[in-house]
C-alpha cells in the first residue's frame, strides 16, 4: 500500500485493489474543506483510483457557499474521475446527512458512472470494497504496515515518550 502525505489529507492506496482510503482527520475550518476535496479527487486521477472510501462522518458543516461549491464543482470532476465504486460513511450531524443525501439524490438525475454505497460502519465499507480481501476491523488496518506512515511515526513517538 502507498501512502502519500498532503496538508489536511492523509490517504492510503492499495494497488492490486485500486483502493484509495482518504484517514479520518478532521477539519477544523470549513472553509478548507474546497481545498482538500481538491487535493483527494487529484489523488484518484494521480493513482488513477477505481474505488474510493469517504469518510465523511466528521464532514464540518456545509454551508449554503460549500454546497453550491460542492455540488456545482467538486461532484462534476468526481462523475469524470474514472471511478467505479464509491463507499460513503455518511456524517454523523442531521444537517449535513441531509445535505449529502441532497447532492445524491440529484447527482441521480443522470445515471451515475459508479456504484454508490452508503454504509453505517466502516467494517462494512471495507468489506463491500475489498470482497472482504483485507482486514476490515479498523485495529487491522492501525495493527500494520496499513497505516499511513505519518500515524506510524506519531505512534512510535508516542511509544517512546510513554517510556
Amino acid at each position: 500500500m502507498k501512502r502519500v502525505v498532503a496538508p489536511n489529507l492523509v490517504v492510503s492506496y492499495h494497488r492490486p485493489l485500486k483502493l484509495l482510503r482518504p484517514w479520518h482527520q478532521a477539519i477544523p475550518n470549513p472553509q478548507d474543506l474546497p481545498a482538500v476535496l481538491d487535493k483527494l479527487l487529484r489523488q484518484v486521477h494521480r493513482h488513477a483510483a477505481h474505488q474510493l472510501l469517504l469518510n465523511l462522518e466528521g464532514l464540518p458543516l456545509l454551508n449554503p457557499e460549500l454546497q453550491k461549491l460542492v455540488q456545482l464543482g467538486w461532484l462534476p470532476r468526481l462523475r469524470r474521475s474514472g471511478l467505479r465504486r464509491l463507499a460513503l460513511l455518511l456524517p454523523t450531524n442531521p444537517y449535513n446527512r441531509g445535505v449529502i443525501e441532497g447532492f445524491l439524490w440529484l447527482a441521480a438525475t443522470e445515471p451515475l458512472p459508479y456504484e454508490v454505497q452508503y454504509f453505517a460502519n466502516l467494517a462494512e465499507a471495507l468489506d463491500w470494497l475489498t470482497d472482504a480481501e483485507l482486514p476490515t476491523a479498523e485495529a487491522d488496518w492501525r495493527r500494520s504496515w496499513r497505516t499511513p506512515a505519518l500515524l506510524r511515526a506519531r505512534q512510535l513517538r508516542w511509544r517512546a515518550e510513554a517510556k
